[in-house]
Protein backbone atom coordinates (compact mmCIF):
# COMPACT_ATOMS: atom_id res chain seq x y z
CA UNK A 1 0.00 0.00 0.00
CA UNK A 2 1.44 3.26 -1.07
CA UNK A 3 0.32 6.70 0.39
CA UNK A 4 0.39 9.47 -0.67
CA UNK A 5 1.67 12.70 0.27
CA UNK A 6 -0.65 14.60 3.11
CA UNK A 7 -1.03 17.57 0.82
CA UNK A 8 -2.65 14.69 -2.21
CA UNK A 9 -4.68 12.83 0.88
CA UNK A 10 -5.93 16.10 2.06
CA UNK A 11 -7.28 16.83 -0.94
CA UNK A 12 -8.31 13.43 -1.89
CA UNK A 13 -10.72 13.39 1.04
CA UNK A 14 -11.85 16.41 0.86
CA UNK A 15 -12.73 15.72 -3.34
CA UNK A 16 -14.69 12.81 -1.49
CA UNK A 17 -16.60 13.59 1.16
CA UNK A 18 -17.62 16.51 -1.42
CA UNK A 19 -19.03 13.59 -3.46
CA UNK A 20 -20.10 11.53 -0.51
CA UNK A 21 -22.11 14.50 1.00
CA UNK A 22 -24.07 14.75 -1.99
CA UNK A 23 -25.70 11.17 -1.49
CA UNK A 24 -26.40 11.01 1.72
CA UNK A 25 -27.68 13.72 3.82
CA UNK A 26 -26.79 13.73 8.19
CA UNK A 27 -28.14 15.75 10.69
CA UNK A 28 -25.44 15.79 12.71
CA UNK A 29 -24.07 18.86 13.52
CA UNK A 30 -20.56 19.03 12.44
CA UNK A 31 -19.97 21.81 14.16
CA UNK A 32 -19.47 21.16 17.57
CA UNK A 33 -17.08 18.09 18.40
CA UNK A 34 -18.89 15.42 20.26
CA UNK A 35 -18.08 14.65 23.97
CA UNK A 36 -16.08 11.41 23.84
CA UNK A 37 -14.95 9.80 27.35
CA UNK A 38 -11.47 9.10 28.06
CA UNK A 39 -10.52 11.21 25.36
CA UNK A 40 -7.33 11.69 26.53
CA UNK A 41 -5.85 8.48 27.17
CA UNK A 42 -7.88 6.77 23.84
CA UNK A 43 -6.16 9.11 21.04
CA UNK A 44 -2.52 7.79 22.46
CA UNK A 45 -3.63 4.26 22.78
CA UNK A 46 -5.34 4.23 19.35
CA UNK A 47 -2.19 6.33 17.70
CA UNK A 48 0.24 3.47 19.39
CA UNK A 49 -1.36 0.98 17.33
CA UNK A 50 -0.56 2.16 13.83
CA UNK A 51 3.36 1.87 15.21
CA UNK A 52 2.57 -1.69 15.97
CA UNK A 53 0.54 -2.24 12.16
CA UNK A 54 2.71 -2.68 9.94
CA UNK A 55 0.16 -2.28 7.24
CA UNK A 56 0.17 1.41 6.96
CA UNK A 57 3.86 2.34 6.87
CA UNK A 58 5.39 -1.53 6.54
CA UNK A 59 9.02 0.14 5.85
CA UNK A 60 8.76 2.16 8.57
CA UNK A 61 7.80 0.06 11.00
CA UNK A 62 10.03 -2.72 10.20
CA UNK A 63 12.36 -0.02 11.61
CA UNK A 64 11.90 -0.22 15.17
CA UNK A 65 14.06 2.97 15.57
CA UNK A 66 12.29 5.01 13.39
CA UNK A 67 8.58 4.08 12.63
CA UNK A 68 5.12 5.94 12.23
CA UNK A 69 4.14 8.60 14.68
CA UNK A 70 0.32 9.67 14.79
CA UNK A 71 -2.21 11.45 16.42
CA UNK A 72 -5.52 10.10 16.66
CA UNK A 73 -8.77 13.12 17.79
CA UNK A 74 -11.72 10.65 18.64
CA UNK A 75 -14.87 11.55 17.71
CA UNK A 76 -16.38 8.31 19.07
CA UNK A 77 -16.23 4.87 20.79
CA UNK A 78 -17.74 1.79 21.38
CA UNK A 79 -19.53 0.86 23.70
CA UNK A 80 -20.49 4.76 23.91
CA UNK A 81 -20.70 5.21 27.65
CA UNK A 82 -18.21 2.92 29.28
CA UNK A 83 -17.55 2.48 33.16
CA UNK A 84 -13.81 2.81 32.83
CA UNK A 85 -11.14 3.14 29.86
CA UNK A 86 -10.28 -0.17 29.68
CA UNK A 87 -14.54 -1.12 28.97
CA UNK A 88 -13.64 0.49 25.61
CA UNK A 89 -13.11 -1.70 22.44
CA UNK A 90 -13.06 0.36 19.84
CA UNK A 91 -11.95 4.14 18.93
CA UNK A 92 -13.21 6.41 15.73
CA UNK A 93 -11.36 9.27 15.53
CA UNK A 94 -9.39 11.08 12.93
CA UNK A 95 -5.18 9.97 12.46
CA UNK A 96 -2.78 12.23 11.32
CA UNK A 97 0.06 10.12 10.82
CA UNK A 98 3.87 10.44 9.76
CA UNK A 99 6.83 8.16 9.11
CA UNK A 100 9.88 9.24 11.37
CA UNK A 101 13.32 9.67 9.25
CA UNK A 102 16.61 9.59 11.55
CA UNK A 103 17.71 12.89 12.41
CA UNK A 104 14.12 13.83 13.10
CA UNK A 105 11.38 15.32 11.19
CA UNK A 106 8.79 13.16 8.77
CA UNK A 107 9.40 11.13 6.07
CA UNK A 108 7.57 10.53 2.45
CA UNK A 109 4.86 9.11 4.04
CA UNK A 110 2.06 10.72 5.27
CA UNK A 111 -1.66 10.24 6.25
CA UNK A 112 -4.83 12.10 7.25
CA UNK A 113 -7.80 9.78 7.08
CA UNK A 114 -10.73 8.64 9.72
CA UNK A 115 -10.07 5.48 11.44
CA UNK A 116 -11.20 2.91 13.27
CA UNK A 117 -9.15 1.44 16.06
CA UNK A 118 -9.59 -2.05 17.25
CA UNK A 119 -8.08 -1.78 20.51
CA UNK A 120 -9.18 -5.54 21.50
CA UNK A 121 -7.01 -6.97 18.62
CA UNK A 122 -5.01 -3.60 17.81
CA UNK A 123 -5.38 -3.29 14.36
CA UNK A 124 -6.51 -0.09 12.26
CA UNK A 125 -8.97 0.11 9.52
CA UNK A 126 -9.02 2.92 6.95
CA UNK A 127 -11.57 3.52 4.29
CA UNK A 128 -10.40 2.76 0.68
CA UNK A 129 -9.33 5.35 -1.25
CA UNK A 130 -11.31 5.83 -4.52
CA UNK A 131 -14.82 7.27 -5.94
CA UNK A 132 -16.49 3.35 -5.88
CA UNK A 133 -14.99 2.54 -2.69
CA UNK A 134 -14.64 5.26 0.09
CA UNK A 135 -18.30 6.27 0.59
CA UNK A 136 -19.35 2.60 1.03
CA UNK A 137 -16.56 2.04 3.70
CA UNK A 138 -17.71 4.82 5.42
CA UNK A 139 -20.95 3.44 5.60
CA UNK A 140 -19.75 0.04 6.49
CA UNK A 141 -17.54 1.08 9.11
CA UNK A 142 -18.79 4.02 11.11
CA UNK A 143 -21.99 4.09 13.08
CA UNK A 144 -24.73 6.29 11.36
CA UNK A 145 -24.44 8.38 13.98
CA UNK A 146 -20.88 9.11 13.59
CA UNK A 147 -20.58 9.08 10.11
CA UNK A 148 -20.83 12.95 9.58
CA UNK A 149 -17.90 13.14 11.27
CA UNK A 150 -15.96 10.92 9.15
CA UNK A 151 -17.56 12.64 6.09
CA UNK A 152 -17.01 15.91 7.44
CA UNK A 153 -13.56 15.81 8.79
CA UNK A 154 -14.77 18.72 11.85
CA UNK A 155 -11.11 18.78 12.93
CA UNK A 156 -8.54 21.04 14.23
CA UNK A 157 -5.53 19.92 11.47
CA UNK A 158 -2.99 22.90 12.82
CA UNK A 159 -3.72 21.36 16.81
CA UNK A 160 -3.20 17.95 15.34
CA UNK A 161 -0.12 18.88 13.25
CA UNK A 162 1.32 20.58 16.18
CA UNK A 163 0.97 17.47 18.29
CA UNK A 164 2.62 15.51 15.41
CA UNK A 165 5.43 18.02 15.23
CA UNK A 166 6.21 17.60 19.16
CA UNK A 167 6.38 13.79 18.52
CA UNK A 168 8.75 13.54 15.69
CA UNK A 169 10.81 16.12 17.43
CA UNK A 170 11.69 13.56 20.23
Amino acid sequence: MTIAPLSAIAALVLLTVSAVSGCESSAADTSKKPAVPFAAQLGPASARIVARDGTLFPLATADHELGAVCVVEPFGIKPAKPAQVSDVTTVYGWALCAEKVAGGGEGGENLIAPAVFDLTHGRVTLPRDGEDTYGSDLKRLFPGSLRAYAEASPIDLTALQSQLDALLAH
